[in-house]
């Protein structure tokens, strides 16, 4: 940890390291730089966000405006009483009618905006009492679970990709209402936490597949994603689009200074890990840089970790520098017990 005193940091542990490569490496460790037993966590002050979720067709012109980084401009096209830029934008699309003009005109999207404000000393108290309930995210898995769960009829629509982004849209509720106030919560009370859901007593099997992708292609890369997404007849999934900025770390795959991640949410059927080998494989034919979720349904080859982070031979690429702190790190006794065998295939063990 470079920012810890060495006098702390031997506190923690017999043998100290502050080397701020090493630490970059550590942050995406794959589970292959060791064992984790502690955590320090940088925090930042205590703050709230007001809550907005509307429901919104859109227009490619309100895709160029995300691609320009214009969340003002979109926000206030979405939902008119905005005048300022918002925190966090997450826009959920139907990949059949996603926007006007792409083959044909577009259902709703469904758009979630927070507003960051500083907390007033109400909502602070409030906050910090431990028996504050989370409400469950809204996030696509989390909608279309619960509408599965309260409407198991729908089980007959299933074999129709369509249908899911429709069950997903029954369970978003919008607010606030017109001239009411937005909610005031946490940042976790806005993100509650995933809940599986459960049809007769079985578990619903949920798909998640993301790439990330630099915000200045983000029109030409979600209309080559859609019409790969429509080759074999689409998928049981919605898009949904999150824009985020470059995260730390050496194999941290938001690694676009400007980043877009697409999720592909929703059912784990033959349909949706087909629609999403499609989106990789056009996205390569058509050169368009991306990165995919390390812990999330999708194929990562070692050609695709080579292109996305350099040769694992290069001791400047990013991988080499990641593969050089494994070997600095753990012993070759203990590099063959921290391994697996997704590692070895990518060349990183």
């Amino acid at each position: 940890m470079p920012w810890l005193a060495a006098a702390t940091a031997r506190t923690l542990a017999n043998h100290v390291v502050l080397e701020a490569d090493l630490f970059e490496a550590t942050l995406v460790h794959l589970g292959g730089l060791g064992v984790v037993n502690a955590v320090l966590l940088e925090a930042v002050p205590g703050f709230v966000v007001d809550l907005v979720r509307v429901k919104h067709p859109l227009t490619a012109a309100a895709i160029a405006q995300l691609q320009a980084g214009d969340y003002a401009g979109f926000a206030r096209e979405v939902w008119p009483p905005s005048r300022e830029t918002p925190y966090y934008i997450e826009v959920i699309l139907d990949p059949f009618h996603p926007y006007a003009g792409y083959r044909g005109d577009a259902h709703d999207a469904l758009v979630t905006l927070f507003y960051k404000r500083e907390p007033n000393r109400v909502v602070a108290r409030l906050a910090a009492l431990p028996d504050v309930p989370h409400e469950p995210t809204h996030e696509p898995l989390n909608l279309l679970g619960r509408a599965l769960a309260a409407q198991p009829e729908q089980d007959l629509l299933l074999p129709l990709p369509q249908a899911v982004a429709w069950l997903v849209a029954q369970e978003f509720k919008p607010e606030p209402a017109p001239g009411v106030a937005p909610r005031q919560l946490t940042w976790g009370g806005a993100n509650g936490p995933h809940v599986r859901q459960k049809i007769l007593g079985w578990e619903i099997e949920l798909y998640n597949a993301a790439y990330a992708i630099e915000r200045a292609h983000l029109s030409t890369t979600l209309k080559t994603m859609l019409d790969a997404f429509h080759t074999h007849g689409g998928g049981h999934q919605v898009f949904t689009l999150r824009f985020v900025t470059k995260a730390a770390g050496l194999m941290a795959f938001t690694r676009f200074d400007d980043t877009v991640v697409i999720n592909m949410d929703g059912l784990r059927t033959l349909n949706s890990a087909d629609a999403a080998r499609c989106v990789a494989l056009a996205l390569e034919r058509e050169g368009i840089p991306f990165s995919q979720h390390w812990g999330k349904q999708g194929v990562i080859t070692s050609t695709r970790v080579m292109r996305d982070f350099g040769m694992p031979s290069d001791p400047r690429s990013r991988a080499g520098r990641w593969r050089a702190a494994r070997y600095r790190l753990l012993s070759p006794e203990m590099r063959g017990v921290v391994c697996s065998d997704a590692l070895s295939a990518w060349g990183l063990a």
